[in-house]
């Protein structure tokens, strides 16, 4: 929009020559006309005639991800002025109408004998319909605002005219300010920020924006230009964009429907202190750090992907893909490539392919010299144990595996691999340069350390194999993967005391090492992971029943006291909402068995009561489903043992009942599959049980499926990469070493290889690698063992 040019033989069209600002002159028109002719200026400028689609089709066309969209206005009635009603709330115009006037009186008044200078108060009604006028300016564009009021008729635009004077928006245009001028923090201050007159504004938006959608499956992270000619620290210079010269925002998308969930404004480097080659990394992070984007995927390119970054993503459980710059550090020797590569070449000439686990490797069998053996110097690495290749192991049995160890005699089980891909480790530091490489010590390589690829191990199914032990032994614990990937042990019962000790467990090492204490020893709580990756811990049992919690800071080690709960509980359910409260149900106390609900909001460290369950239970579990409710299944009612089952919906705080299982159970244990349906399987009702079936979210109905090859309860059970769900331990009047995986394509169970100690409550932890991490439990007394799979 070009400056507006003063020329005061250019006045409103309707030739007022007052000087004096009239409401009556300004507000002559019908408010719902000039929506409603907004929508047709909208419609008719963006599909035109010569392909005609209707509204319905467009929204319908729209919304083709089921998982995405409006939450506050059904597809069927999207319009525009819904939309833009749902965003531009009461709020944001109280905003503008506040600070705009503030902004009036503050301003000098250097040309005071001028209209333009004489001030009246805006109101609501005056910037919805500043607003209006700037939209229908942007869809009927002429050389400068000026014509718009003009008296020539080839430029004359009676609707603007017929809404608001030109003075009366000029008025508007110089003044418009989102931000009050005199509270700007200063320069060196803490609260300083370069972008403050927007700052409230665009959070604002920002929040109606996630709020007024449900974000689908599949997102995209880019960077867009918005066009700026003027003079700003933030403007950006980008000479091979279509807007050259900008300000730069980074955004998410929704990328079927396009839709901006969030977005930030590139200010620029941020400090010395910071890497700005991590710079991708950290948009990526920022902008998805306050949602739960489990089991989504993203897109991006090149600038943002990095190998840390995905390993970060991966750990989160978030799908990622993007272009890749061969210059990137931990990129294979391989791939770093001075020539572009032609379609369809590759950079080696393998013997076969192999892709297992979203990892890629190439097998080459007619090397004799390998990190397994050396016939020059008589060197040779010992193979795995491994017999079994079922379908879904790509890698050809003619391949054998090895033993690799690290400096801590720690075996990984991989492939033989070309030296020349594998890089020395640093001797000091015992650690690799590339991203997710381990030490090991005896390949024929080289006589130092060189580092392997984690990601080879995955070619090479091995079964059980012990790592490092717990300082503590430990049952009715809880273990939760931490975003560095570490594994944090907490609390739990050693056979004669309550424990307040808690560790963390590192895989690259395979040891555990102490970490700071619970402030209060206890079992039998709850541990979840906030949305900012620190821990809570609720609730349990140390003599006297819990109702304090505390929070583990993974930065400092550190444990510290927050709010209690509103009522001691243990053996109660905890499950993290999309909007990072955790919402803690049933339970019991010296007051018996529970029904109540109660939800910590970490961001005022509150609690606060919500719906009651129409049963009480304990021993149930709690499980997230794909539509962010809450699903309540089973557990002990009175002593017995429940068939029922309950949906907790968030944005109304109630409960309601769905399908029964066929089966009464606790003790139990529920998967939510890839499917989206949820698998539940063993427990206990008097008999322990072997059943399974599973729950369908779109009818609420449960149907049986295959029965587990062994009964069990107080197992733990883990959703694999592949989908399938590993069955692991429990009881059954003994204490199990076996494991069993559940395959949901054929509802079928077949068993794998036995834990080398039969244990239960125990806990089960899906690291970074992708093997599970079974650790502590009890076996008649508590364990301080811990085994991977």
């Amino acid at each position: 929009m070009e400056p507006f040019e003063k020329d005061e033989s250019d006045d409103n069209s309707d030739n007022s020559s007052s000087n004096e600002v009239s409401d009556e002159s300004d507000f002559d028109f019908d408010y719902d006309d000039l929506i409603d002719d907004l929508d047709e200026l909208r419609i008719s400028s963006e599909y035109s005639t010569d392909n005609e689609m209707d509204v319905d089709s467009i929204i319908e066309n729209s919304m083709i991800d089921v998982d995405s969209g409006f939450t506050t206005i059904s597809c069927t009635d999207v319009t525009p002025f819904l939309v833009f009603n749902n965003i531009f709330t009461k709020e944001i115009f109280n905003l503008i109408v506040d600070q705009t006037n503030i902004y009036a009186k503050q301003k000098k008044r250097r040309r005071s004998q001028n209209s333009i200078d004489l001030w009246e108060d805006v109101t609501t009604k005056y910037i919805e319909s500043f607003l209006g006028i700037i939209i229908v300016m942007a869809i009927n564009s002429l050389p400068s605002m000026k014509h718009y009021w003009s008296k020539d008729n080839i430029f004359h635009n009676s609707f603007i005219s017929s809404v608001m004077s030109r003075n009366r928006f000029l008025q508007i245009f110089y003044n418009l300010h989102l931000a009050d001028n005199s509270l700007e923090p200063k320069r060196e201050s803490t609260n300083y920020s370069k972008i403050y007159k927007i700052k409230n504004f665009t959070e604002m938006l920002l929040m109606n924006f996630q709020n007024n959608y449900k974000f689908g499956r599949y997102g995209t992270i880019d960077e867009t230009m918005v066009k700026f000619k003027g003079r700003s620290s933030q403007k950006q210079y980008i000479p091979l964009k279509p807007i050259k010269r900008g300000y730069k925002i980074w955004c998410l998308c929704d990328s079927i429907t396009s839709y901006l969930f969030n977005c930030r404004i590139y200010l620029g480097k941020e400090g010395t202190s910071v890497n700005e080659s991590l710079l991708g990394e950290r948009v990526v992070l920022t902008l998805i750090a306050d949602h739960r984007f489990e089991g989504k995927q993203l897109y991006f390119d090149n600038f943002f992907t990095s190998l840390p970054l995905l390993e970060k993503l991966r750990r989160r459980r978030i799908y990622a893909t993007g272009t890749i710059r061969s210059d990137r550090v931990g990129i294979p020797r391989q791939f770093a490539l001075k020539e572009k590569m032609e379609r369809g070449q590759t950079t080696l000439s393998p013997n076969y392919s192999c892709l297992k686990n979203n990892a890629d490797v190439e097998f080459t069998l007619s090397i004799s010299a390998h990190s397994a053996s050396n016939p020059s110097s008589s060197c040779s690495v010992q193979q795995c144990n491994i017999t079994t290749f079922d379908s879904s192991n790509c890698r050809r049995s003619p391949t054998p595996c090895f033993y690799y160890y690290t400096i801590n005699n720690s075996s990984y089980c991989a492939p033989a691999i070309q030296c020349s891909l594998l890089e020395l480790c640093d001797n000091v530091t015992n650690s690799c340069s590339s991203y997710d490489s381990i030490c090991i010590v005896n390949s024929c390589c080289s006589p130092s350390a060189v580092c392997l690829p984690l990601l080879t191990t995955k070619f090479c199914l091995q079964g059980w194999a012990l790592t490092g032990s717990m300082n503590s032994a430990r049952t009715y614990h809880t273990a939760s993967l931490l975003p560095d990937g570490k594994v944090l042990a907490a609390g739990g019962y050693n056979s004669f005391a309550y424990v307040n000790s808690a560790e963390l467990y590192d895989p690259s090492t395979g040891s555990w090492t102490l970490t700071g204490s619970l402030n209060n020893g206890r079992d039998s709580h709850t541990a979840s992971i906030l949305l900012n990756g620190k821990i809570l811990v609720t609730g349990g049992f140390n003599g006297v029943f819990v109702k304090g919690s505390e929070i583990y800071d993974p930065s400092t080690g550190i444990w510290t006291s927050v709010r209690s709960m509103n009522v001691a509980r243990t053996f109660h359910a905890a499950s993290i909402l999309s909007d990072g409260k955790v919402l803690v149900s049933g339970g019991q106390n010296f007051d018996g068995y529970l029904n109540t609900a109660e939800l910590y909001d970490p961001l005022t460290d509150t609690w606060t009561w919500t719906g009651n369950m129409s049963s009480i239970r304990h021993h149930h579990t709690s499980s997230i489903l794909s539509n962010g409710k809450v699903l309540v299944i089973g557990g002990q009612n009175s002593g017995t043992s429940s068939y029922s089952a309950e949906l907790y919906d968030p944005s109304t705080g109630s409960w309601t009942t769905t399908g029964s299982m066929n089966t009464a159970r606790s003790g139990h244990t529920a998967s939510v599959l890839f499917n989206g349906k949820l698998l539940v399987a063993g427990g206990a009702n008097g008999l322990i049980q072997d059943s399974a079936e599973l729950y369908d979210t779109s009818t609420g109905i449960w149907t049986l499926t295959g029965n587990m090859n062994a009964a069990r309860n107080l197992h733990t059970a883990s959703v694999l990469s592949n989908g399938k769900v590993l069955a692991v331990g429990g009881y059954n009047y003994s204490y199990l070493n076996s494991a069993e995986l559940y395959d949901p394509s054929t509802g079928s169970w077949t068993l794998t290889g036995s834990l080398n100690n039969g244990r239960d409550y125990h806990t089960a932890s899906i690291l970074s690698d992708e093997k599970i991490l079974i650790a502590g439990g009890s076996n008649g007394s508590a364990l301080n063992i811990a085994e991977l799979y």
